[in-house]
């Protein structure tokens, strides 16, 4: 019986995980086809400056509305709450760490700004 109730409290825990993780996602990725949602995830020591340079990457190549239908900036410290565990969820060991996404979910992550925007111009050529 003992076996029963901890394979039990086992799925339950897995499956609660994975649907935290699916709530997650459809919040942030895009709903159409072929447009993307970027999103950051950083830490208060992460200047304005570091923000500008990712923005501008956006309205240069006129990606935003164009393939990006959403952006944002999510701030992680002891300061801040969510709803949600966002370090968990995507397993976030260092910041700033910067998640592109689409209709289906993740579809790059990387650390640098430059990666960010070499991933977006291989997308226009």
């Amino acid at each position: 019986m003992k076996t029963y109730l901890a394979l039990f409290i086992f799925i339950f825990l897995l499956v609660g995980c994975s649907t935290e993780e699916k709530r997650v996602l459809d919040r942030l990725k895009p709903e159409e086809e072929n447009k993307f949602s970027v999103h950051v995830f950083l830490d208060e020591t992460t200047l304005e400056e570091y923000q500008h340079r990712i923005v501008n990457i956006f309205e240069e190549h006129s990606l935003l509305g164009d393939k990006i239908t959403l952006h944002g900036f999510i701030i992680l410290n002891e300061n801040t709450t969510h709803d949600v565990d966002y370090k968990e969820v995507f397993d976030l060991d260092r910041l700033p760490d910067i998640i592109v996404f689409n209709k289906d979910g993740i579809v790059f992550r990387t650390y640098e700004v430059e990666e960010l925007k070499a991933f977006f111009l291989r997308g226009k050529e």
